[in-house]
């Protein structure tokens, strides 16, 4: 839970692979913002609830909305 427009930095841990790139999106484009290399979100200015979604470089499929 966050307060609106409050700041939040998500961390993914992706093993299995060498390649533990992550990419970060936004289920929805009301749902604030999210920096995509870094994970760091600021949420928006209305209350409600958002998908954050945490992309694995090595499969770029899963995930996309």
């Amino acid at each position: 839970s966050l307060k609106t427009a409050a700041t939040f930095k998500f961390v993914a841990t992706i093993s299995g692979t060498t390649n533990t790139k992550v990419t970060w999106l936004l289920q929805h484009r009301e749902g604030g913002t999210i920096n995509e290399a870094t994970g760091e979100y600021t949420a928006p200015t209305v209350p409600g609830s958002y998908l954050v979604v945490a992309q694995s470089a090595e499969n770029s499929k899963i995930g996309r909305a």
